[in-house]
This record gives C-alpha cells, structure tokens and sequence, in this order.
C-alpha cells in the first residue's frame, strides 16, 4: 500500500494562528499589542513577494508605497487547543476585535482568564466571525509548562517582519514569482 490507510497530511504548525473554517478555540495569554500594518512588495533570491511591515503608529507607515490599505491590528500570545502550541495571533478583523474587546468590558472581564472560541464561516468577502466565551477554568498543570517553555511575546510582532525575514515566523508570502 502507497500510504498507510488512515494517513492524513499533517496540519502547519506554524508561529502564528490561522482560523480555519469552524470552531477555533484558544486562550489568550498576554496583553494585546496593537499596531498598523501594510502588505508591501520585496524581493530576495531573485523572488518577488509580498511581506507585511508593521509598526506601533500609523505615521510611521507613511512612507510606504503600496497598493494595500494600512490595516489596524492586535497581536496576543495564545495557546492553540487543537495544536497543543503557543501562537502569535495577529487580529486585523473588526469583528473579532470588537467580540473580544465586549467580552473583557462584559462581566466576564480579562479574556486571559477564559477560553475563547471563533466560529468562522464563509469564504472571502462572505467570511463572518463569531466570538464566544467558554466556561471559566484554570490551566493544566501540563499546559502551563508548555507554555512557560514556548513563551512568544507578541512584541517581536515589529522587530521580525520589519526586518525583511518573515520566514523566522514561518508566514508565507501572500505572492511569490520570479524576477
């Protein structure tokens, strides 16, 4: 037999967050850091690509000559349930920024002390996001050291991508081609 009969290829397991259609469930474990971000053409190796710049202030993405508009983001260290790994989630989604920003001035306060799901559904300009809380409990033990073992503080959101090597990240370029 080619492959073994119940093989299925394996997820990424990347830095960073991807909602996949469904149910994404997480726990937010820092702070959230926002910013500006703006998707601009590069090129290395003789590839073109397009990589993000972020920064802290929408000034400083003044000067960068794109046909993207500058999007408001929030970056949080969280721990991904179905991959059992720390990820930087990058939020640019009015939706879920606006669920989550609720829920932490609802009664149930600090979204680091609870679960949270995301329901995502639709494709492309049809895509909605649903933001729900999950009963409040604490961390495994087990958990809790993975997590201090694979901290990533959501600060090196400016200093990776900035630096032209996004791949540090494993995020791929929206679009590659030769030069």
């Amino acid at each position: 037999m080619f492959l073994p009969e119940n093989y299925q290829v394996p997820e990424s397991t990347g830095k960073y967050l991807k909602l996949k259609s469904g149910k994404n469930t997480f726990r937010i474990l820092t702070d959230a850091v926002v910013g500006y971000e703006i998707w601009i053409e590069d090129s290395k190796d003789g590839q073109i690509f397009e990589r993000p710049v972020r920064a802290k202030t929408l000034d400083e993405l003044k000067t960068y000559q794109s046909s993207k508009k500058i999007k408001h983001f929030w970056c949080l260290s969280v721990w991904n349930y179905e991959l059992q790994q720390v990820q930087l989630f990058v939020i640019t989604q009015k939706g879920i920024q606006t669920g989550i920003m609720d829920l932490f001035r609802s009664e149930w306060g600090d979204p680091k002390n609870y679960d949270i799901t995301i329901n995502k559904t639709g494709e492309k300009m049809e895509t909605r996001y649903n933001v729900f809380p999950n009963p409040i409990k604490p961390l495994s033990p087990e958990t809790i050291a993975i997590i201090e073992q694979n901290a990533i503080d959501p600060n090196t959101i400016f200093e990776i991508e900035n630096a032209g090597d996004s791949s540090v990240f494993d995020e791929p370029p929206v679009t590659s081609y030769e030069q």
